[in-house]
């Protein structure tokens, strides 16, 4: 049992949820897009190589892209700046450094959306002239799939327990524990319990009538009554 460590449940009005996949993600530390710098009064729009419109520009390129690769897809771009030693309100910006993370439960979707990152970023960097960029270092977390007898083992418990035709099977958006025993072909299952706000939050908030319906479902799945 784990909370939910996002709004799904939350926004569907369930209580507990089975969890059918963690998803994998690919990470891109280090990542730039370098311009020039110039004074921000003085350089007309025309002659600008603005390292944050660059920025901005790939981020919405991303951001769109991820709506052809449907909902399992997610992209965060958690740590992003220009240079401190540098910038200033007067600067047009020459640096930006940042961080970005996919996931999905698909490691084809995995592979093709860094594909589509790597493109997009050659065709901002060649359509505003500027000088060049670091995709950054590429880390890589397969996705890991729960036993089928096991989640819907526990969906049959679910059903039983909340008294629902229909419980709700999702993925889960982070990664866990599990992940690893179902990695080394260990029979694994997850479930995830309504958590409002999510995780990562400091108003994320768990009912205990949550949990203890959480509990009953586990309770059933590993043989009591």
């Amino acid at each position: 049992m784990h909370i939910e460590q996002g709004p799904v449940l939350h926004t569907l009005g369930a209580p507990v949820g089975i969890v059918d996949s963690i998803r994998g993600n690919y990470r891109c530390r280090g990542a730039e897009i370098r311009g020039e710098a110039g004074h921000s009064g003085t350089t007309p729009n025309d002659q600008r190589k603005d390292a944050v419109l660059a920025f901005a520009d790939l981020m919405h390129r991303l951001e769109q892209g991820t709506k052809v690769f449907g909902d399992d897809l997610v992209m965060t771009c958690g740590v992003a700046g220009t240079d401190p030693a540098r910038h200033g309100p007067t600067t047009i910006a020459d640096l930006v450094k940042f961080d970005l993370e996919f996931r999905s439960s698909s490691e084809v979707t995995l592979e093709l959306f860094y594909r589509f990152y790597r493109a997009s970023t050659e065709a901002v960097l060649a359509q505003r002239r500027l000088p060049n960029g670091l995709f950054g270092v590429l880390t890589k977390t397969l996705a890991a799939h729960m036993d089928p007898e096991v989640r819907n083992d526990l969906l049959r418990c679910a059903h039983l327990t909340l008294d629902t035709e229909d419980p709700v099977c999702l993925p889960s958006g982070a990664g866990h524990d599990a992940a690893v025993f179902a990695g080394m072909d260990v029979p694994t299952g997850m479930i995830f319990i309504r958590n409002e706000h999510g995780s990562h939050n400091p108003k994320e908030s768990m009912r205990m009538d949550d949990f203890l319906l959480a509990t009953g479902v586990l309770y059933r799945a590993m043989g009591g009554v």
